[in-house]
């Protein structure tokens, strides 16, 4: 569909013409532009995440701070009733519970977190750290730099 045509029709018409059909899951896949998995369609002169213009659609206003979360794991699928609202913590907890993210914060106590950022002041690499506490070294840096673990 060229760029003049596509100026007449709807934002709704334009959604429906970039859905794809359902797959075994009963996934809908976005055959549109994607951003990291996500597909974005452009409304006025912004562009948006699909998942969020077809919630609104359907349910009406999203609530501030929070996110529109799959119960199917695929970050293209447009399955509305594959969709629900949740907080940031919420979409982690989900994708822990389904085994698709990483313990770390569990494997670690607050003052094995205490000695992490005392070793680090002692001149060892956060790789090094790391390897003692079975955590990667990056995980290291992002609690030494207080972005992971702040109250501890």
């Amino acid at each position: 569909m060229n760029t003049y045509h596509r100026r007449f029709l709807t934002l709704e018409e334009r959604l429906r013409s970039r859905i794809g059909p359902p797959d075994e899951n009963g996934c809908r896949p976005w055959t549109g532009h994607l951003t990291s998995g996500y597909g974005r369609i452009s409304v006025g002169y912004a562009e948006r995440k699909v998942v969020r213009v077809l919630w609104e659609m359907e349910h009406g206003p999203i609530p501030s701070g929070l996110h529109v979360c799959h119960r199917c794991d695929n970050p293209a699928c447009c399955a509305v009733e594959h969709l629900w609202l949740g907080t940031h913590a919420d979409n982690m907890a989900d994708k822990a519970r389904k085994g698709r993210a990483p313990a770390t914060r569990l494997k670690l106590s607050a003052e094995q977190v205490r000695e992490i950022r005392n070793l680090r002041d002692l001149g060892l690499t956060c790789k090094e750290i790391g390897g003692r506490f079975g955590v990667t070294g990056q995980y290291v840096g992002n609690i030494v730099r207080g972005e992971v673990w702040k109250c501890a």
